[in-house]
């Protein structure tokens, strides 16, 4: 991975793929920050590639959006309290979790 990728470069690629200007800056800021690496570990190989999955992750954070004002409000996605009930609890314990909070 060259350390001198440009915004001008991710913004071309992202606008090529009909991808959101608004996201080039995303993955750029981001991938800079951790020195183009995978969790800040991993030298990224292939820069495209990893902007094809972060705008695949995107959609799916994208819809986690709703979720996370339920929490901040106090509510949590079906209209509970923030935390799980004992109840709760169990039954996620009874379905293979370990822990839900």
């Amino acid at each position: 991975m060259s350390s001198r990728m440009t915004l001008s470069e991710v913004e071309e690629f992202f606008k090529l793929n009909n991808y959101p200007n608004s996201e080039a800056n995303k993955f750029f800021n981001h991938y800079k920050a951790i020195g183009w690496k995978i969790k800040g570990i991993t030298p990224i190989e292939d820069w495209q590639a990893a902007a094809h999955k972060w705008m695949l992750n995107s959609k799916q954070w994208d819809s986690n959006k709703g979720d996370q004002a339920s929490l901040s409000s106090g509510r949590g996605a079906r209209g509970e309290g923030e935390y799980p009930t004992d109840a709760q609890k169990a039954q996620h314990k009874g379905e293979g979790e370990d822990d839900c909070s």
